[in-house]
């Protein structure tokens, strides 16, 4: 068998090179360009950004600033779609998605406000969550930046509940522990270790101060704990984000705690 030059060997190994990264940009080419997008308008065709997205009742999605979410490449089939932002009527119903790229339009009517003999004039203001970065985040964990969990104003107004604590019922990774006085407390996973609790950017100490471990030699009491329902009331949270114990938290929370924090950000959720 013939040996190569090394000039030879050299040529091959940049052929082979380059034919591996023309064939990952093809792939990646391809796969973009089968992406299925729901893009969110109002009657005017104006995009609704930041709607409330969600396909067969799985996970909530957002929708960007020019109102797109990508639904994914796959298969030919029927979705359940419901899309909610405050302020608009509701969309709910079923969507036939190609197994081929496709844009497709979901339109919001606005919720009709009859003002009777007053006119009206103002101009569009951005929103406490906006003005956070709360949607920024969000967008950002769509995109697998971080692994947070976020619930929205639409969200926190579907589920319509009556207390914070039963808001986050359900949430993965986190549960309610309870103090000795049968409080409830944000806990990691199914133990006892309190989450940090954080609204509007500041972290919320019980007590004893922030340093003590709660949940530790004594268990949960209303002392070392942040007792949930009566630091914050339901009708006053705009918007959640969870971070899970060893999660990639926002370094601008400063938070002390190793169990993970649930921010809470307040407001009007009507628009």
């Amino acid at each position: 068998m013939p040996r190569l030059s090394f000039q030879r060997c050299r040529r091959v190994l940049i052929a082979a090179t380059f034919a591996a990264m023309f064939a990952a940009m093809f792939a990646a080419g391809s796969a973009h360009a089968q992406d299925r997008v729901l893009r969110v308008v109002s009657i005017d065709s104006q995009p609704i950004a930041y709607a409330f997205v969600q396909s067969n009742g799985g996970h909530a999605q957002l929708t960007d600033e020019n109102g797109r979410v990508s639904m994914g490449a796959g298969k030919k089939q029927t979705m359940t779609i419901e899309v909610r932002r405050i302020g608009f009527t509701p969309f709910y119903g079923k969507v036939d998605f190609p197994d081929t790229a496709v844009t497709i339009p979901i339109i919001l009517p606005p919720i009709a406000q009859q003002l009777r003999g007053v006119r009206v004039t103002a101009d569009k203001s951005k929103s406490s969550l906006e003005l956070n970065g709360f949607y920024k985040r969000w967008l950002d964990a769509q995109k697998g930046a971080t692994s947070a969990m976020f619930i929205g104003p639409e969200e926190i107004d579907k589920r319509n509940t009556s207390r914070v604590s039963a808001l986050l019922g359900g949430v993965s990774g986190l549960s309610m522990g309870h103090t000795t006085n049968g409080n409830n407390v944000i806990t990691a996973g199914s133990g006892a270790c309190a989450m940090a609790v954080i609204i509007d950017g500041r972290q919320v100490c019980p007590t004893v101060g922030c340093h003590i471990d709660a949940g530790g030699k004594g268990g949960l009491t209303d002392q070392n704990s942040v007792l949930i329902d009566q630091v914050i009331d339901i009708n006053s949270v705009a918007g959640v984000e969870v971070y899970r114990r060893g999660g990639n938290m926002p370094s601008d929370f400063h938070v002390d705690g190793e169990c993970g924090a649930v921010a809470f950000w307040t407001g009007g959720r009507r628009r």
